[in-house]
């Protein structure tokens, strides 16, 4: 336990804050555990500490002042959020040890430990990082703080894991912003026309591993709300990846890293986030001031909607075992194989859409016939004599033809001879079927089939079109035949006549 340098254990102070034991000792103030005797509550009572070396009334002035001015900032601040420590009350007490005036500031009481001792525990037994939804849920109060801060003109400029509090609930840790002792008001009217001290006398009072650039050097830009992003974005990177966010060996080399060196992001120090999560960790850090986010409210919600968008991302599906999709599919090519085999004949599936190359069922289980029959179904014989046609077929406009409907019964079901389909199509004729030489039963003719494919494409089936019987040509020589014929049948059948009337 640290020692008591006021001797205040033990004592009551101004006859209300009786104090029990020291809680903590840092360079420039000391925290007593107490409690409240009206409210019987337990109470933490902070007592500035003068350096031995700075004993210039002009400094112990200042630091009084500002002392003073955390307290009042403390306490008009905790009354809008509740993540910052509540301030109670202020004054001057007596140390009976030493004799010296020491000025004092009452605030509550919080169970648990500060961030800086959860970092160092985390470390020490090698833990695991934390998923990036955790932090966010710890780190949660402790930024709504800090925006609401920035939000009334303050700035923290002291933001570091020592001033991070895991206050211990019913509900669980709860962060808590503690000390605003370094605090500067941006805008003294917020705050009621409250101001601050610039400076302590040429003391400059910084914790060197969250000390921003602007802090160091003043061309990097102004102190404001945005200093704050800076060291509470590098406290979230330690974190997520459980070690330091900078590692130095010594004070000029931590420096060139604030003012030199690349910002230490997640990815950086070798966390697993995604390309949006450090996209947001670098403007955050990023070493010009004017180039960051401009509060920490607006930093927060950026992490927060980066973070929601891990799920929501494009997938690399070019890397996914489990989706099997080629990449060259993903980037809008069709990938064909190394080495196709030759087609033994010209493939009519390649001149369709993708969707519907697909190869043709054996004709024992086609579908019964619906008036089209696919291309690539066609014999090689019905397409020769499909191209004979054609070529005989005269150039007239046809007009543009649905298919029609066909019985559900199968042309190849039923004899050639005695088949004869329902009013055919006045531009589709059914191809007569030859002429059988034996008893035996001719085979099945082609079937037929609605014409849905323009006469004016090369491969286009001649038969899909044909000729009206009606206008075929006639045969000069068979029609003289048949002519002669008939003539000579009438001829006959006169002189038969004549010779029967004429005998006796």
């Amino acid at each position: 336990m640290p020692g008591d340098p006021f001797g205040l254990i033990g004592h009551a102070i101004d006859g209300q804050f009786h104090v029990l034991d020291v809680a903590g000792e840092g360079g420039f103030s000391v925290v007593y555990r107490g409690q409240h005797l009206t409210l019987r509550e337990p109470i933490a009572i902070k007592c500035l500490k003068f350096q031995s070396k700075n004993k210039n009334p002009q400094v112990i002035a200042q630091f009084t002042q500002r002392f003073f001015d955390e307290s009042r900032i403390m306490y008009r601040l905790s009354q809008g959020n509740l993540n910052i420590v509540r301030a109670i009350t202020t004054g001057v007490t007596m140390a009976p040890k030493t004799g010296e005036t020491v000025p004092y500031m009452v605030l509550e009481w919080l169970e648990g430990k500060s961030m800086s001792a959860e970092l160092k525990e985390r470390r020490q037994k090698k833990l695991p990082p934390p998923k990036l939804a955790q932090v966010i849920a710890e780190f949660e109060p402790a930024a709504m703080a800090l925006a609401y801060a920035h939000s009334q003109g303050v700035v923290h400029r002291d933001v570091k894991p020592g001033n991070l509090f895991l206050q211990t609930t019913r509900e669980g840790a709860r962060m808590k912003v503690l000390d605003f002792g370094m605090a500067k008001v941006l805008t003294p009217e917020a705050m009621g026309g409250l101001e601050s001290a610039e400076t302590l006398g040429g003391v400059m009072v910084m914790s060197p591993q969250y000390v921003t650039p602007e802090q160091l050097e003043k061309a990097h830009g102004a102190i404001g709300a945005w200093t704050d992003v800076y060291s509470f974005a590098l406290i979230v990177v330690e974190a997520l990846t459980n070690k330091r966010a900078r590692e130095a060996e010594s004070m000029t080399d931590l420096m060139i890293q604030i003012t030199r060196d690349p910002p230490p992001t997640p990815m950086r120090r070798g966390a697993i986030v995604s390309s949006a999560v450090e996209m947001v960790f670098e403007r955050a850090l990023k070493r010009d001031a004017k180039s960051r986010y401009a509060d920490a409210g607006a930093f927060w919600a950026d992490l927060k909607r980066a973070a929601t968008q891990v799920e929501d991302d494009p997938v690399d599906m070019a890397t996914n075992v489990d989706m099997k999709v080629p990449a060259d599919i993903l980037k809008g090519t069709l990938a064909m194989p190394s080495n196709p085999a030759a087609p033994s004949k010209p493939d009519f599936s390649k001149t369709m859409p993708l969707q519907q190359r697909t190869s043709a069922p054996p004709r024992t289980q086609q579908r019964p016939f619906a008036g089209t029959v696919p291309m690539q179904s066609m014999p090689e014989a019905s397409v020769a004599r499909a191209a004979a046609l054609e070529a005989v077929r005269p150039s007239v406009p046809q007009p543009s033809m649905q298919p029609v409907p066909q019985p559900a019964t199968s042309s190849q079901q039923l004899p050639a001879q005695s088949y004869a389909p329902p009013s055919p199509h006045p531009a589709s004729v059914a191809m007569p079927a030859p002429r059988a030489s034996t008893p035996t039963p001719a085979p099945p003719s082609p079937p037929i089939w609605s014409p849905v494919i323009s006469s004016r494409s090369p491969i286009s089936s001649p038969r899909s079109k044909p000729q009206p019987v009606a206008k075929r040509r006639s045969n000069p020589a068979l029609v003289a035949f048949l002519l002669l014929f008939v003539l000579a049948s009438f001829a006959f059948s006169a002189l038969l006549l004549v010779r029967l009337y004429m005998k006796p």
